[in-house]
Order: structure tokens, then C-alpha cells, then sequence
């Protein structure tokens, strides 16, 4: 199954200026080989972790499962439904400090 590994980042202008500036980040997806509805449903699912170092190193979890939507006869045709959790420190810039915790769901498509 495809696997997205990061190996770390550097954030080379940052504000405020204290703002300790490593991170690391890796994740992986994974797109069910069966469907269902005559090839337009496919289970999919993956997980992102990413930590920083202003963050001390705690990492935040973002979690994802449900369902592609595809259309056979538009290739590049895809919809995502996803159910999505996430937990870790937020990703909001004036709001880095704080430790956030969220259940929701995306519709992501791709075009």
C-alpha cells in the first residue's frame, strides 16, 4: 500500500522570530483493491503524523476512513467521503500553542 514518508522540514522565515523552526512529518493511505457498486465505491483510509519541535516533539494525529467515488467513465473523476479525526497541537498559526481535538467530515474532489 502507498506510503508518504517525510523527512523533516525547516521553517526558514518564521513569526514570531522564537518560533523553533524543525519538524517531521510522515503518513501512509490505503485504497482498497475490492469495490462495491459495479467498481464506483472503494474503501480508502489513511493516517498523517507530524511533530514539531516548538511542539516538543508531541505529534498530532490526523486519521481518516471512508469511502472514493468513482466514475468509470471520467478516469480522473474522483470524490472522496471522509470521516476525519484529528488530536494534537492546532495547526491554526496564532493558535500553535494549543492542544485541539476534532471528529469531522470531508468531501474532497479531485479533478
Amino acid at each position: 500500500f502507498p506510503v508518504t514518508i517525510r523527512s523533516g522540514g525547516y521553517i526558514v522565515h518564521k513569526e514570531p522570530s522564537y518560533y523553533k523552526p524543525l519538524k517531521i512529518q510522515g503518513g501512509a493511505e490505503y485504497y482498497s483493491s475490492t469495490t462495491f457498486l459495479n467498481g464506483r465505491l472503494r474503501p480508502v483510509t489513511g493516517i498523517d503524523i507530524k511533530a514539531e519541535e516548538h511542539g516538543k516533539w508531541k505529534p498530532g494525529i490526523s486519521c481518516k476512513a471512508g469511502v472514493q467515488l468513482e466514475n468509470s467513465s471520467l478516469i480522473s473523476s474522483k470524490v472522496q467521503l471522509m470521516l476525519e479525526f484529528y488530536f494534537g497541537k492546532s495547526i491554526h498559526g496564532q493558535l500553535y500553542k494549543d492542544n485541539v481535538r476534532y471528529i469531522g467530515i470531508g468531501l474532497h474532489a479531485f479533478l
